[in-house]
Protein backbone atom coordinates (compact mmCIF):
# COMPACT_ATOMS: atom_id res chain seq x y z
CA UNK A 1 0.00 0.00 0.00
CA UNK A 2 2.72 2.50 0.99
CA UNK A 3 4.58 2.23 -2.54
CA UNK A 4 1.51 2.55 -4.59
CA UNK A 5 0.71 5.90 -2.54
CA UNK A 6 4.23 6.79 -3.15
CA UNK A 7 3.86 6.03 -6.90
CA UNK A 8 0.64 7.93 -7.02
CA UNK A 9 2.37 11.01 -5.48
CA UNK A 10 5.40 10.71 -8.01
CA UNK A 11 3.47 10.05 -10.90
CA UNK A 12 1.86 13.47 -10.65
CA UNK A 13 5.40 15.46 -9.83
CA UNK A 14 6.79 14.80 -13.42
CA UNK A 15 7.07 18.26 -14.78
CA UNK A 16 9.58 20.46 -14.07
CA UNK A 17 10.72 23.84 -15.05
CA UNK A 18 14.14 24.85 -16.02
CA UNK A 19 15.06 25.85 -13.27
CA UNK A 20 14.38 22.18 -11.63
CA UNK A 21 11.12 22.82 -9.53
CA UNK A 22 8.57 20.34 -10.07
CA UNK A 23 4.92 20.44 -10.03
CA UNK A 24 2.11 18.33 -10.79
CA UNK A 25 0.42 18.61 -14.07
CA UNK A 26 -3.35 19.37 -12.51
CA UNK A 27 -1.23 22.54 -10.60
CA UNK A 28 0.37 23.38 -14.22
CA UNK A 29 -3.21 23.82 -15.97
CA UNK A 30 -4.35 25.82 -13.36
CA UNK A 31 -1.53 28.11 -13.44
CA UNK A 32 -1.06 28.22 -16.88
CA UNK A 33 1.85 26.15 -17.07
CA UNK A 34 3.38 28.36 -14.90
CA UNK A 35 6.05 27.27 -12.61
CA UNK A 36 4.32 27.76 -8.63
CA UNK A 37 7.95 28.72 -7.58
CA UNK A 38 9.54 30.98 -9.96
CA UNK A 39 6.66 32.01 -12.57
CA UNK A 40 9.16 30.38 -15.53
CA UNK A 41 7.09 28.55 -18.37
CA UNK A 42 6.76 24.73 -17.09
CA UNK A 43 5.21 21.60 -18.67
CA UNK A 44 7.11 21.07 -20.99
CA UNK A 45 10.39 19.48 -19.36
CA UNK A 46 10.06 15.48 -17.78
CA UNK A 47 11.79 15.26 -14.43
CA UNK A 48 14.56 12.96 -15.18
CA UNK A 49 14.80 12.05 -11.58
CA UNK A 50 11.62 11.58 -10.71
CA UNK A 51 11.40 8.89 -13.54
CA UNK A 52 14.57 7.16 -12.29
CA UNK A 53 12.34 6.67 -8.87
CA UNK A 54 9.35 5.97 -10.01
CA UNK A 55 11.58 2.75 -12.74
CA UNK A 56 13.30 1.82 -9.35
CA UNK A 57 9.94 1.46 -7.45
CA UNK A 58 8.67 -2.31 -7.07
CA UNK A 59 4.92 -3.06 -6.89
CA UNK A 60 2.48 -5.81 -6.44
CA UNK A 61 0.78 -7.28 -9.26
CA UNK A 62 -2.99 -6.76 -9.60
CA UNK A 63 -3.37 -10.85 -9.14
CA UNK A 64 -1.90 -11.19 -6.01
CA UNK A 65 -4.87 -11.93 -4.29
CA UNK A 66 -5.20 -15.20 -7.18
CA UNK A 67 -1.89 -16.17 -6.69
CA UNK A 68 0.82 -14.43 -8.16
CA UNK A 69 3.68 -13.29 -6.00
CA UNK A 70 5.70 -11.11 -8.31
CA UNK A 71 7.04 -7.50 -7.50
CA UNK A 72 7.26 -5.72 -10.78
CA UNK A 73 8.75 -2.38 -11.28
CA UNK A 74 5.84 0.49 -11.95
CA UNK A 75 7.19 1.22 -15.56
CA UNK A 76 6.67 -3.21 -16.43
CA UNK A 77 4.03 -3.44 -14.84
CA UNK A 78 1.31 -3.13 -17.18
CA UNK A 79 3.12 -5.31 -19.82
CA UNK A 80 3.27 -7.78 -16.90
CA UNK A 81 -0.43 -8.07 -15.97
CA UNK A 82 -1.15 -8.66 -19.68
CA UNK A 83 0.73 -11.91 -19.77
CA UNK A 84 0.22 -12.61 -16.07
CA UNK A 85 -0.81 -16.68 -15.92
CA UNK A 86 -3.01 -15.90 -12.50
CA UNK A 87 -5.32 -13.21 -14.05
CA UNK A 88 -8.33 -13.97 -12.85
CA UNK A 89 -11.14 -16.72 -14.39
CA UNK A 90 -14.61 -17.68 -13.20
CA UNK A 91 -16.33 -20.58 -12.85
CA UNK A 92 -18.19 -21.54 -16.33
CA UNK A 93 -21.36 -22.83 -13.94
CA UNK A 94 -23.64 -19.45 -13.87
CA UNK A 95 -24.75 -21.21 -10.51
CA UNK A 96 -21.47 -20.53 -9.12
CA UNK A 97 -19.29 -17.27 -8.32
CA UNK A 98 -16.09 -19.08 -7.69
CA UNK A 99 -13.36 -16.60 -9.42
CA UNK A 100 -9.84 -17.29 -9.23
CA UNK A 101 -6.51 -18.46 -11.41
CA UNK A 102 -6.79 -20.76 -13.66
CA UNK A 103 -4.90 -23.19 -12.06
CA UNK A 104 -7.57 -23.30 -9.15
CA UNK A 105 -10.29 -22.99 -10.99
CA UNK A 106 -8.98 -26.37 -12.54
CA UNK A 107 -9.00 -27.47 -9.18
CA UNK A 108 -12.26 -26.24 -7.72
CA UNK A 109 -14.17 -27.75 -10.78
CA UNK A 110 -12.65 -31.35 -9.96
CA UNK A 111 -13.13 -31.00 -6.23
CA UNK A 112 -16.86 -29.56 -6.57
CA UNK A 113 -18.41 -29.96 -10.18
CA UNK A 114 -16.55 -33.28 -11.41
CA UNK A 115 -19.87 -34.95 -12.65
CA UNK A 116 -20.45 -31.66 -14.91
CA UNK A 117 -17.11 -31.63 -17.42
CA UNK A 118 -15.95 -34.06 -19.36
CA UNK A 119 -12.67 -35.21 -19.18
CA UNK A 120 -9.59 -36.29 -21.95
CA UNK A 121 -6.06 -36.05 -22.33
CA UNK A 122 -4.64 -33.89 -24.59
CA UNK A 123 -3.17 -35.29 -28.28
CA UNK A 124 -6.31 -38.14 -27.95
CA UNK A 125 -9.32 -38.22 -29.50
CA UNK A 126 -12.16 -38.50 -27.65
CA UNK A 127 -15.88 -38.36 -27.92
CA UNK A 128 -18.90 -35.90 -26.69
CA UNK A 129 -22.62 -36.31 -27.06
CA UNK A 130 -23.85 -32.83 -27.60
CA UNK A 131 -27.66 -32.31 -27.40
CA UNK A 132 -29.01 -29.82 -29.47
CA UNK A 133 -29.88 -27.62 -26.72
CA UNK A 134 -26.82 -27.21 -24.74
CA UNK A 135 -25.50 -23.91 -25.06
CA UNK A 136 -22.24 -25.24 -23.94
CA UNK A 137 -20.07 -28.38 -22.51
CA UNK A 138 -17.27 -28.20 -20.04
CA UNK A 139 -14.16 -30.31 -21.32
CA UNK A 140 -11.64 -31.22 -18.47
CA UNK A 141 -8.13 -31.99 -19.36
CA UNK A 142 -7.30 -35.28 -16.67
CA UNK A 143 -3.78 -34.17 -15.84
CA UNK A 144 -4.49 -30.91 -14.80
CA UNK A 145 -4.06 -29.34 -18.25
CA UNK A 146 -6.96 -27.13 -17.97
CA UNK A 147 -10.62 -26.24 -18.76
CA UNK A 148 -12.00 -25.61 -22.09
CA UNK A 149 -15.73 -24.40 -23.41
CA UNK A 150 -16.89 -26.25 -26.26
CA UNK A 151 -19.53 -24.01 -27.34
CA UNK A 152 -23.14 -24.16 -29.14
CA UNK A 153 -25.50 -21.60 -30.65
CA UNK A 154 -28.86 -23.16 -32.69
CA UNK A 155 -29.97 -21.14 -35.77
CA UNK A 156 -32.18 -21.22 -38.43
CA UNK A 157 -29.37 -22.79 -40.57
CA UNK A 158 -28.31 -25.57 -37.99
CA UNK A 159 -25.89 -25.42 -34.56
CA UNK A 160 -22.71 -23.55 -34.24
CA UNK A 161 -20.27 -25.11 -32.42
CA UNK A 162 -16.63 -24.36 -31.62
CA UNK A 163 -13.80 -24.44 -28.35
CA UNK A 164 -12.66 -21.64 -26.14
CA UNK A 165 -10.04 -22.35 -23.57
CA UNK A 166 -10.82 -21.10 -19.91
CA UNK A 167 -7.60 -18.96 -19.09
CA UNK A 168 -6.10 -16.32 -19.31
CA UNK A 169 -4.59 -14.71 -23.09
CA UNK A 170 -0.95 -15.28 -22.27
CA UNK A 171 -2.05 -19.50 -22.35
CA UNK A 172 -1.79 -19.07 -25.86
CA UNK A 173 -3.74 -20.82 -28.39
CA UNK A 174 -4.68 -24.68 -28.03
CA UNK A 175 -5.16 -26.71 -32.06
CA UNK A 176 -8.34 -28.53 -32.14
CA UNK A 177 -9.58 -30.69 -34.60
CA UNK A 178 -13.26 -31.13 -34.51
CA UNK A 179 -15.60 -33.83 -36.38
CA UNK A 180 -19.02 -34.68 -37.12
CA UNK A 181 -20.55 -37.55 -38.66
CA UNK A 182 -24.09 -38.81 -39.63
CA UNK A 183 -25.13 -41.42 -42.41
CA UNK A 184 -21.29 -41.11 -44.20
CA UNK A 185 -21.71 -37.30 -44.06
CA UNK A 186 -18.64 -35.78 -42.59
CA UNK A 187 -18.07 -32.45 -41.21
CA UNK A 188 -14.78 -30.89 -39.98
CA UNK A 189 -13.27 -28.30 -37.95
CA UNK A 190 -9.41 -27.28 -37.51
CA UNK A 191 -8.99 -24.25 -35.87
CA UNK A 192 -7.40 -22.89 -32.77
CA UNK A 193 -9.18 -22.28 -29.33
CA UNK A 194 -9.24 -18.88 -28.38
CA UNK A 195 -8.60 -18.09 -24.22
CA UNK A 196 -11.93 -16.07 -22.51
CA UNK A 197 -11.65 -15.55 -18.37
CA UNK A 198 -15.53 -14.75 -17.57
CA UNK A 199 -19.34 -16.74 -18.20
CA UNK A 200 -19.59 -13.49 -20.23
CA UNK A 201 -16.93 -14.58 -22.66
CA UNK A 202 -18.12 -18.06 -23.12
CA UNK A 203 -19.45 -17.28 -26.40
CA UNK A 204 -19.31 -18.25 -30.00
CA UNK A 205 -16.01 -17.40 -31.36
CA UNK A 206 -15.62 -15.97 -34.90
CA UNK A 207 -14.38 -19.80 -36.42
CA UNK A 208 -16.68 -22.36 -35.75
CA UNK A 209 -18.85 -25.58 -37.51
CA UNK A 210 -21.89 -25.17 -38.72
CA UNK A 211 -23.94 -28.69 -38.35
CA UNK A 212 -27.07 -29.08 -40.04
CA UNK A 213 -30.21 -30.01 -37.78
CA UNK A 214 -30.26 -33.74 -39.87
CA UNK A 215 -27.37 -34.26 -38.15
CA UNK A 216 -29.13 -34.84 -34.61
CA UNK A 217 -32.16 -36.99 -36.22
CA UNK A 218 -35.13 -37.50 -34.40
CA UNK A 219 -32.88 -37.83 -30.51
CA UNK A 220 -32.02 -34.53 -30.76
CA UNK A 221 -28.34 -35.87 -29.91
CA UNK A 222 -25.07 -36.11 -32.12
CA UNK A 223 -21.42 -37.80 -31.09
CA UNK A 224 -18.85 -35.33 -31.68
CA UNK A 225 -15.46 -36.49 -32.27
CA UNK A 226 -12.43 -34.23 -30.34
CA UNK A 227 -9.00 -34.08 -30.75
CA UNK A 228 -7.23 -30.93 -28.77
CA UNK A 229 -3.50 -30.64 -28.59
CA UNK A 230 -1.87 -28.24 -26.41
CA UNK A 231 -0.23 -25.13 -27.10
CA UNK A 232 3.12 -25.84 -25.74
CA UNK A 233 3.08 -29.45 -27.19
CA UNK A 234 2.99 -31.14 -23.66
CA UNK A 235 3.65 -34.81 -23.51
CA UNK A 236 0.61 -37.39 -24.18
CA UNK A 237 -1.28 -39.85 -26.42
CA UNK A 238 0.85 -38.83 -29.95
CA UNK A 239 -1.42 -41.20 -32.12
CA UNK A 240 -4.68 -40.44 -33.38
CA UNK A 241 -7.04 -43.17 -32.22
CA UNK A 242 -9.84 -42.28 -34.75
CA UNK A 243 -8.96 -41.79 -38.18
CA UNK A 244 -10.53 -39.18 -40.15
CA UNK A 245 -13.25 -40.29 -42.91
Amino acid sequence: MCSEILITILCFLTIQCENGHIACSSCCTKLGNKCPSCSWPIGYNRCRAIEKVLESVKIACQNKQYGCKEMVSYSEIKDHETTCTHAPCSCPLTSCNFISSAKQLYQHFRSQHADSAVLFQYNCDFTVTLNEGDKFLVLQERDGGGLFILNNETETLGNLVSVSCIGPYSFGKSYYNLLAKCDGNTLRLESFATCTQGQADYSLSSVYLLIPPGFFGSSGQLKLDLFIERHDQSPGCSERSVEAA
